[in-house]
Order: C-alpha cells, then sequence, then structure tokens
C-alpha cells in the first residue's frame, strides 16, 4: 500500500538535501511521484473492478462521476449477485428525458432487491454548467449519475454493444448469468417488465 504522504515524502527529500526551499529537481521528483501514485491507484480500480473516474464532480448534492470509456468498463464487468441496469441518456433527447423517472420509480419499488441502477449521461463535458448542471438541480434524480467524457464514440459504441447503433436512449440490464441490450424508450410496465425478466431467470 502507498501510504507515505507527497508532504511526508517532500520533507524526506528537503531533509536529504540540506536544504530548506524545494529545487527543480526536487519539484520535479514530486511530480513524478504523484504521476506514480496515481497511475497505481488507477490500476488498485480496475483490479477491484470498479470505475476509474477522470473527476468527480458535487451537483444538487450528488457526486457525478466523470470518467472515459475505459475508466467506465469495469461497469459491464461485474460478476457478483446484483443486478445492473446502465441507461444511456441525454438532456437533449426528449425520449430519454421522459424515461428517466422509471428508473428511479423501479429502484424505490425494489429497494430490497439488489438492484444497481446507473445513469450515464452522454451530454458534452464542456457544456456542463448549461446542460447537465440545471437538470440535475431541476430534477431530483435518486439513481447515480455518470457522464461519458470520451471523443472516440465510434469505439465505446462498439465496445459496449455490438448491436448498438448510437442512437438513445439505450439501456443494459445484466446478471452474472443473463444479459439483456434495448436501443428503445421504455413505459414504467415495460421496465419493470425486462427487470423481473432478468431477475427471474437469476433465481
Amino acid at each position: 500500500m502507498h501510504v507515505l504522504s507527497l508532504r511526508r515524502l517532500k520533507n524526506i527529500i528537503l531533509l536529504t538535501n540540506g536544504r530548506k526551499k524545494p529545487t527543480a529537481l526536487v519539484v520535479s521528483g514530486l511530480m513524478f511521484i504523484a504521476l506514480f501514485l496515481g497511475s497505481q491507484k488507477e490500476m488498485c480500480a480496475q483490479q477491484n473492478n470498479e470505475i476509474v473516474p477522470k473527476k468527480v464532480l458535487s451537483i444538487a448534492g450528488k457526486q457525478i462521476i466523470v470518467t472515459d470509456y475505459d475508466g467506465l468498463k469495469p461497469l459491464f464487468e461485474k460478476k457478483n449477485d446484483s443486478i445492473y441496469m446502465i441507461n444511456f441518456w441525454a438532456t437533449w433527447c426528449a425520449p430519454c428525458v421522459a424515461e428517466l423517472p422509471y428508473f428511479d420509480q423501479l429502484q424505490q419499488a425494489y429497494q430490497d432487491d439488489k438492484l444497481n441502477i446507473s445513469l450515464v449521461s452522454l451530454d458534452f463535458s464542456n457544456k456542463l454548467d448549461k446542460s447537465l448542471v440545471p437538470f440535475l438541480n431541476k430534477r431530483k434524480v435518486l439513481s447515480r449519475v455518470l457522464l461519458l467524457d470520451d471523443n472516440d464514440a465510434n469505439r465505446y459504441i462498439n465496445a459496449i454493444d455490438s448491436s448498438w447503433s448510437g442512437a438513445l436512449p439505450a439501456t443494459i440490464i445484466y446478471s452474472k448469468k443473463d444479459y439483456t441490450f434495448f436501443e428503445k424508450s421504455f413505459t414504467y410496465e415495460e421496465l419493470e417488465k425486462a427487470y423481473l425478466t432478468i431477475k427471474n431467470k437469476k433465481e
């Protein structure tokens, strides 16, 4: 484990050099160490099958993870007893916005189940302040929200599901025993039925 802080490392280097002020060499060394520890943390997250964030925002009292496809990929590879529902949406997509409350409704209806819902926004990252932030401030979205900030759409669309045209909304529902991809919008009844189909196969 990397438990040695950068402040401690800086003190060690300064003591070693016998200097009171950091030299350019010391600063360069600290920057290298910071990058090294950051890369080790990312590798650890990937090994533990966790999402690797590029940054984390706090919006309307919620933490919004911003990541690229490689950082998001572990979300599609869970092997535990939960059912994962991953919805791809955007604030500029009217069918997406219309169905969004149904995911929260489903989460509340089956709150005792091992149901994990993630809403992955494809809004443009450079328009966060004009699109996603006001949207989330206005609506009380309960489910986890992530922002997929990746310029290589062709790569991640095909990697997520080879049948996906890239149209929104799109939803993945999977367990360790089953997987279904939907390129459509849902009514609540349709979403519940899709979930229960996977749940019944799981049991």
